[in-house]
């Protein structure tokens, strides 16, 4: 999903941050554009620790963005 606007930005910014706020619990915001419309779109995680170590995983359930 793009996180702007614009198209140039688009292009780069493709991940959003989350941040862990306790144990095993992170926490990311989103807010749609006002051009977004998804139907069933599925939401993939990624993570990488200090040593660059990657994992990714799609989340169960599907997204709407009307």
């Amino acid at each position: 999903m793009p996180l702007t606007n614009t198209k140039a930005a688009t292009r780069y910014a493709a991940e959003l941050p989350m941040r862990e706020t306790s144990p095993g619990h992170y926490e990311g915001y989103y807010t749609a554009t006002s051009n977004v419309r998804a139907t069933g779109a599925t939401v993939e995680v990624r993570a990488q620790d200090d040593y660059g170590n990657t994992a990714s995983e799609i989340a169960k359930g599907k997204l709407n963005i009307n």
